[in-house]
């Protein structure tokens, strides 16, 4: 078990401080983009950790990525006029759930200064 050092807090939570708008798809758009939520996405907004009983996007939406029907996951992050400046994004995991799909991801983000 890692040790404590390598957690990172679950607050401040921009997402839910700039009310940033978040959205899945899959890329190259293709059937029917955007993924459908299946919970109301302002609970990922209310500044709780607590996880869901079921999965956020249908089960079909994920086995199905690279496949050759759909490709790769976006889950995009917006918020709008706000710049955040960040040192690190915590992504947590249901212990209940250990095979969440999280594990295999890549982080992207623009740097407004690099224009990048």
């Amino acid at each position: 078990m890692p040790s404590g050092d390598l957690f990172a807090p679950l607050a401040p939570k921009l997402v839910a401080e700039t009310q940033a708008l978040i959205e899945a798809r899959c890329e190259p758009a293709t059937h029917g983009d955007p993924r459908t939520w299946q919970h109301d996405v302002n609970l990922l907004r209310d500044g709780k950790p607590d996880a869901q009983e079921k999965p956020w996007l249908e089960w079909a939406d994920i086995s199905c990525l690279d496949s050759g029907w759909r490709q790769k996951l976006v889950v995009q992050i917006d918020t709008f006029r706000s710049q955040l400046r960040v040192d690190g994004v915590t992504i947590v995991e249901d212990p209940e759930h250990p095979e969440s799909w999280t594990r295999d991801m890549r982080l992207q983000w623009w740097d407004a200064d690099a224009e990048a």
